[in-house]
Order: C-alpha cells, then structure tokens, then sequence
C-alpha cells in the first residue's frame, strides 16, 4: 500500500469524514431496504450506474446488474407472488396488502464494529461491518411463526458518482446461522445457500404440492460464479480473513476490492 506521504489538510479531513457519513448511510439505506423486500429500488438507486458491480454470499457471485437484477429483484418478486398464492386461503386479510413482497419475511440486520477508509483521492471508499440479525416470518403456511439468526459480515465498496456515494460491490460472508428455537444448532450444516433455479420463476403447477408440503416455493436466479466464497463455522474451519479488513490505500486500482474470489478459488490458487 502507499504510504501517505503528507498531513491531510482540514478541507481534506472534512470531506473524508463526510464521505465515511454518507457510505454509512446508504449502507444503513440497504438494511432498512431489505427488511421491507425492497429491492429493485435499492438497485436503481444506490448501485452504480458506471461500473461493472458485484454482489456475493457464500453461495457465490453475481456480477453484472442485470445478474443481480435477476437475482435479487425478479427472483424475489416471483417469489412473494407464489407465496401470495399460499398465504391467501389462509390468511384472507393478505387480500388487502399491495405490496407483497413484505410478505415473505423479513431480514433484519445491525450494522456493527465498522472499519472505513477512505480513498486518498476521495473517489471510493472501502468498509467492513459485522452484521449480526435474524430472518423472520410472521405468515407461514404452517401457521406457526418461523425464524433463524445469522452473523454475517459485511464488505462494501462505495464509489463516488454525481456527488452521490453508491454501492460498487458488496460481499456477504455468513459464519454462523440457526433456526430459531432449534437444538444442537453447532451440529448443523450451517446458512445453506439457494439453489440456482434454470426457470427464474416458481411454477404455478408446484404450489399446490408445496401448500401440501406446508413449504413456500423458492426461486432464486443463477449466480455468475458459484461458491462457496465463504466457508460455514465448524469445529475444524480455520479463521476466515474475509471479507478483508480495510487498510489506507491512495487510489482504487492499488488495493483489492470486495469482488474479490475467495473459498474454493483462493484454494485452487495455493
């Protein structure tokens, strides 16, 4: 990394404690935006519009707006729509909600321990938080309230546009996870990851089996690149250095970024 090679000025100082402010914001922007199932608006208006942008999980990569599009917007209304259709036999008040999305669950996440540093040049700025929540659902076909708790981390990078901080990539590494009320959660697989699905929709022909089944279909588009980026907790896992922690750095192209492969192809390339 260069090292700086001067004292900031106060203007300097100022502007690097706005830009800190403001990444912080959108990034508190996309906790509240994801609680509500909110996400094709958060795509439109917090990622970049200039950059090729990446989003990651454990499960793997999507790079490519119009990847995570399908990913994280189509997917998850084809979702809440055939969960619509579950819930309203049995839940006749949904009739009257208009946005369904809200009704699939709700993923709640606390932004915590932050790291940010800022470019020199003030264009980019790199953050790392721990993000320690539960997704939760309060309508199941099962009637009865369901639940698991993560710990996650958050790796972001930001990138300045317009005057506007928007999202460049966002890598999402789950250590740990449990169904609520579940014992002998340290004995389980661990946060599963959504299988690919080649149709991008649930099929209209499966909801029946699936309301048999008293489980909700799930649709989730396909990953550019498949993981895992990011190994689960275990008894013999060895500490995880991802998403990396933030160091001072002058310019972009210096440093790593957030859409950085790790898990199987950091070991395919020892």
């Amino acid at each position: 990394m260069t090292e700086l090679k001067r004292e900031r000025t106060l203007s300097e100082r100022i502007a690097r404690a706005d830009a800190a402010t403001e990444c912080e914001k959108v990034m508190a922007l996309h906790c509240y935006w994801h609680a509500g199932g909110i996400h094709r608006e958060e795509i439109e208006q917090y990622w970049t519009k200039r950059h090729p942008l990446t989003w990651a999980h454990n499960f793997g990569q999507m790079k490519g707006v119009d990847n995570y599009t399908s990913c994280y917007a189509d997917a998850q209304e084809a979702n809440a729509e055939a969960y619509y259709k579950l819930l309203e036999p049995i839940y006749p008040e949904v009739k009257e909600v208009k946005e369904k999305r809200a009704l699939i669950e709700e993923a709640m996440h606390l932004l915590v321990t932050p790291i940010i540093e800022v470019a020199g040049d003030g264009q980019t700025v790199k953050c790392l938080w721990y993000t320690p929540g539960c997704i939760f659902s309060s309508l199941t076909p099962r009637k009865e309230r369901e639940g698991m708790w993560i710990w996650e981390r958050y790796g972001a990078d930001f990138v300045l546009e317009d005057g506007r901080w928007l999202f460049l990539n966002l890598k999402v590494c789950c250590d740990i996870a449990g169904m609520m009320d579940e014992p002998g959660w340290g004995l389980s697989e661990g946060p599963p990851g959504p299988p690919p699905d080649e149709d991008g929709a649930a099929e209209a022909s499966e909801l029946s089996q699936d309301a048999e089944n008293n489980d909700a279909p799930r649709t989730q588009g396909e990953v550019s690149i498949p993981g895992p980026l990011h190994y689960n907790l275990s008894s013999t896992q060895l500490p995880q250095a991802t998403p990396f922690i933030p160091v001072p750095y002058e310019i972009f192209s210096e440093t790593y970024d957030y859409a950085t492969l790790t898990g199987i192809y950091e070991e395919d390339a020892k």
